[in-house]
C-alpha cells in the first residue's frame, strides 16, 4: 500500500512497501549504493569485495527480500530506495530470533524511510508470529552508526551487548552492538539459564 510523504519545496512523494520482484532490482540497488564500500551499511556484515560473491549473497536472500519504493507519479515506474532483509537461523535451537538488516539509498536517508520499512517489517513479522513461532528480532551495527543506532532505539529495540572484532572489512576490524526486540505476542525471558 503506498504511503504519502511530503517534502518541503517539493511535491508529495509516493512509496509503496512490498516484495522485491526481481534480482535485477536488488543488483542495482546494490550497485548504486555500492554496498561493498560502505561499513556503516547495515548490509556490510554480507557484502564482500568481490561482487561475484555480493550477487550470490542476494541471489540467496532473494525471497526473504522486502523493499521500499519510490514511485514516479508521472511514469509509475518503481525504484528501490531502502532495501531489508530477515535472515532465520538455520539452527531450529535458534529458530525463535530473525536477524533483521537493512540499507537506505544515500539521497533518501533523513527522510524517514528506514523508518518506515522497518516499522512495515516489524508489522509483517508480528503478524506472523503465533505461525513461525518468532520470539523477536536481532540487528547488529557498528558503533559509528549513530543514526541507525537511534533509529533502532526509537523503534523499541534494546541494547543486547557488544561483539568484539565481529566485523573484518576494507582491512579493518570493527565491533557490532547487538539489539533486540520482542515481537508484540511473545514474553520477554524474565532470565537467563
Amino acid at each position: 500500500m503506498p504511503d504519502q510523504h511530503d517534502e518541503p519545496g517539493r511535491k508529495t512523494r509516493q512509496y509503496a512497501y512490498g516484495p522485491v520482484r526481481s534480482l535485477k532490482e536488488i543488483i542495482a540497488f546494490a550497485n548504486e549504493l555500492s554496498l561493498s564500500n560502505d561499513p556503516n551499511s547495515q548490509f556490510v556484515r554480507y557484502c564482500h569485495a568481490d561482487r561475484d560473491e555480493l550477487e550470490a549473497f542476494l541471489k540467496d536472500e532473494f525471497n526473504s527480500m522486502s523493499a521500499l519504493y519510490d514511485i514516479d507519479q508521472t511514469t509509475g515506474k518503481r525504484k528501490i530506495i531502502a532495501l531489508c532483509s530477515i535472515s532465520r537461523p538455520r539452527d531450529p535451537r535458534l529458530g525463535h530470533a530473525i536477524e533483521i538488516t537493512f540499507a537506505v539509498h544515500p539521497s533518501y536517508r533523513g527522510r524517514g524511510v528506514g523508518s518506515s520499512l522497518v516499522k512495515k517489517q516489524i508489522e509483517v513479522l508480528d503478524n506472523a508470529q503465533p505461525t513461525l513461532g518468532i520470539a523477536r528480532v536481532d540487528a547488529y551495527v557498528i558503533p559509528e552508526n549513530k543514526v541507525t543506532r537511534s533509529l533502532l532505539s526509537r523503534l523499541g529495540f534494546e541494547l543486547e551487548g557488544v561483539e568484539h572484532d565481529k566485523l573484518r572489512f576494507g582491512g579493518k576490524s570493527y565491533d557490532v552492538i547487538k539489539y533486540i526486540k520482542y515481537l508484540a505476542e511473545s514474553e520477554k525471558p524474565q532470565g537467563k539459564a
